[in-house]
């Protein structure tokens, strides 16, 4: 009897293999056609425009503001920007890689010749966030990279614009900036809202825009200490704003 059974266990042996090896290929195949998308698949069409229409409106007011000074790129994907350096395990640096493209910068502004990343714009909408902000925000914070965020407005201020892209590509350049706690690291102090022209404040045409709010400036002469007789212009929207830019071409 113990012969008979092991007979009948050597022989039977291979067919519960086979059938165990048919059982996992059909338990495999079952959850592969799970993910298969079922249905005829939708049409695909071409976008009308890769920016909604206040992006479009920040974008020619970017492009009268920054001239040929940089190169703006949109929509950049943050994995072209930022690399993973090979600290920590495959796993770890994989995970990151695969954030970092799903995450992307709206406006990017680059050296025109080096294409070296200089600053980096979002668009604030509450509507379309998902903790990208906070993301890019902490990101910039890492790299030390200029940020600026804007709200979605039909119409912005050129010659502020300027100023504030200017003021923070200039602080990333200051030695010894700690990026993760400058203010010219995360949102502006103020929206950059409104039209350059028929607004209230707009700079005379021979004066400049004020560098902090980008209002106009109003000349002053100094008429005491080492600059007596020096003209100076001084922000229209005193005191609330205290910006002095001197002008040694002119005295009065």
């Amino acid at each position: 009897m113990a012969r008979l059974l092991e007979i009948l266990a050597i022989e039977l042996l291979p067919v519960l293999g086979g059938l165990v090896g048919l059982l996992l290929a059909l338990l495999i195949w079952r959850r592969w056609r799970r993910r298969q998308p079922t249905g005829v698949r939708p049409r695909r069409a071409r976008r009308k425009s890769i920016l909604n229409e206040p992006g479009r409106a920040f974008l020619d007011a970017l492009d009268r503001a920054i001239g040929r000074e940089y190169r703006v790129f949109v929509r950049v994907p943050a994995a072209e920007v930022v690399q993973v350096l090979g600290e920590g395990n495959a796993e770890r640096r994989k995970a990151e890689e695969d954030r970092l493209v799903r995450q992307r910068f709206d406006f990017l502004l680059c050296d025109p010749d080096t294409l070296a990343p200089l600053c980096a714009i979002q668009m604030d909408a509450r509507d379309r966030d998902g903790g990208q902000s906070v993301f890019i925000g902490e990101l910039c914070r890492e790299i030390g990279l200029p940020l600026l965020r804007v709200p979605e407005r039909p119409a912005y201020a050129v010659s502020r614009l300027r100023n504030l892209i200017r003021e923070r590509v200039a602080a990333a350049e200051v030695p010894g900036v700690d990026a993760s706690r400058e203010p010219w690291i995360g949102e502006a102090t103020e929206p950059v809202e409104d039209t350059e022209t028929g607004t209230a404040g707009a700079a005379p045409a021979d004066g400049p825009s004020c560098p902090r709010c980008g209002s106009g400036m109003t000349a002053r002469a100094v008429t005491t200490g080492a600059h007596a007789g020096r003209r100076v212009w001084r922000c229209a929207r005193y005191p609330e704003c205290p910006a002095v830019v001197t002008d040694a071409r002119a005295r009065e």
